[in-house]
């Protein structure tokens, strides 16, 4: 006689859905994708124009470390929803703790190795970064001032690791600028994107989305002329937001075309490859500025 074996349905599915939970789920990741592109890239553009150091690569994972914990504070504050809390509070908790012990002993030893600039300028993304936190701990990570800290503060990091491996502090200035800008005008367009139903409930809010569209746009068109002056006139930051057109021109695009809220996947990608052009065309641009052998020389890359 074949024997029958009782399974607890409820206790199954659970079982079955854990098992299934995705990587960035489980592994307490953050969920919005294009925070990883505001925070790799800046990074990526600092490392490839200047020589890679010791303090440098500390200060990036602890950076990373740090930008990691971003979610597990979401979960632990409740603003994942209540049931996540309750589910996965004591994970979320237990990652902060790790993320945060990582963050705090890779910036110290990276700061504590590093130059005195390089210690003075960690400060400024180190009091951005607090910002983001608050406002993403009070709920207001997705509104335009928020978004505007976030994307400034991911692009802060690229500050004091230009400086460490050894940028000067004007070129390191123009690499956060660009970058601040680019990751704006990507927040922007998806905002803007995905307000667009909303919009059609709530007609009070329009004239507010239109100007935040016409803003996005204009600062869209500004780049795409410093673009055609940048030839005409020699100068570093202009040359480096010259090289942030095709992120200008596929805001620009996106804005006019006005895109449904279903293709953001399509959205996402159009930015991405947007910001692997604009990394690329700074880096060139601030290779290039820096002498021909020294583009050829940082052929070898990453060393240290």
């Amino acid at each position: 006689m074949a024997s029958v074996t009782i399974v607890d349905r409820p206790e199954a599915q659970f079982r079955i859905s854990k098992s299934r939970q995705r990587p960035k789920q489980r592994w307490m990741l953050p969920r919005e994708h294009g925070a990883y592109a505001a925070f790799l890239f800046p990074v990526l553009t600092v490392l490839a124009a200047g020589r890679p150091t010791l303090e440098g690569w500390l200060l990036i994972f602890a950076s990373c470390a740090f930008f990691l914990a971003h979610e597990p504070m979401l979960v632990v504050l409740g603003l994942r929803g209540s049931r996540v809390k309750r589910e996965r509070g004591t994970t979320a908790r237990g990652w902060l703790v790790l993320y945060g012990f990582a963050a705090l002993v890779l910036g110290v030893t990276g700061l504590w190795i590093a130059a005195q600039e390089v210690q003075y300028a960690a400060m400024v993304p180190l009091v951005f970064a607090l910002m983001a936190f608050m406002l993403s701990g009070e709920g207001l990570g997705k509104t335009p001032p928020g978004q505007a800290v976030i994307a400034i503060a991911l692009a802060l990091v690229a500050l004091p690791v230009g400086l460490a491996c050894g940028l000067s502090f004007a070129t390191s200035i123009c690499v956060v600028g660009v970058w601040a800008l680019v990751g704006m005008l990507g927040t922007s367009v998806v905002r803007l994107t995905l307000d667009r139903t909303k919009l059609q409930a709530r007609p009070d809010d329009l004239a507010r989305a239109q100007w935040r569209a016409a803003a996005t746009l204009g600062v869209s068109l500004v780049v795409i002329g410093a673009a055609v002056a940048a030839p005409v006139v020699d100068r570093l930051p202009l040359w480096v937001l010259a090289a942030a057109w095709p992120t200008a021109i596929a805001a620009a695009l996106i804005l006019l075309v006005g895109p449904q809220p279903g293709r953001l996947r399509t959205i996402g990608w159009t930015l991405v490859g947007a910001n692997v052009c604009t990394w690329l065309g700074v880096v060139g641009v601030l290779r290039l500025l820096a002498g021909v052998d020294a583009f050829w020389n940082a052929v070898s890359f990453p060393y240290f």
